[in-house]
């Protein structure tokens, strides 16, 4: 896992690697969503859950390529029939399965970045 910092967080300044972000190190990921018009506009937005911080924060999605294990397809589906709308809602965690290049982000998203969380409480 690259230890290189990815982000500065704008708040509190605390540099976090993909490592951090990875293992939920203070960090907690809200969602995945477009934040302009070009293919590579896709960013993860998380939240800093540290004391004295709590600000939000966005990665390009393309920061995390090397850690997903399947294909990345070059079609994007965003806007066209297709595709669900899945990558235009910040809270939407719902995996997609169109042969979109955002699939396989999303998957990991889901998968990795925001897993669901043990209901069992920690004795």
């Amino acid at each position: 896992m690259k230890s290189e910092v990815v982000k500065v967080c704008p708040f509190c300044g605390q540099s976090l690697s993909l490592g951090d972000i990875v293992s939920r190190a203070n960090v907690e990921a809200i969602g995945m969503m477009f934040t302009g018009d070009n293919p590579g506009d896709n960013a993860y937005f998380f939240n800093h859950v540290c004391p004295g911080c709590g600000t939000t924060f966005t990665v390009p999605v393309e920061a995390f390529a090397h850690l997903i294990e399947e294909t990345i397809p070059t079609q994007l589906l965003r806007g066209t029939d297709e595709c669900d709308g899945h990558c235009t809602r910040l809270m939407d965690l719902e995996e997609c399965d169109n042969p979109c290049q955002n699939a396989p982000y999303r998957r990991f998203l889901v998968r990795v970045l925001r897993p669901p969380r043990d209901p069992t409480p920690a004795r």
